[in-house]
């Protein structure tokens, strides 16, 4: 039963990763192009109100894992601002 188990499920994932071409690149060679590169060498401080503007923009979601509900982070903003 083991053996059939792993052989649907080593099947399965051969049919998905078949339409993909890999290629495999010379040494320093890079899939981005140069141009696309950035360098992020310049950096702007935030302040509390850009902080507090960008946490009011959150969307209330929140799930079980989460550990704190956005909601609270929200009405609490002037606690760790």
């Amino acid at each position: 039963m083991a053996h059939s188990f792993n052989n649907f499920f080593s099947q399965n994932i051969l049919n998905i990763d078949s339409p993909f071409h890999y290629c495999i690149l010379p040494q320093g060679k890079s899939l981005v192009e140069e141009s696309c590169m950035s360098m992020m060498d310049i950096f702007e401080p935030f302040t509390g109100a850009d902080i507090r503007q960008l946490l009011k923009m959150l969307s209330n979601a929140c799930c079980a894992v989460d550990p704190m509900p956005t909601w609270l982070v929200k009405d609490y903003l002037d606690v760790y601002i």
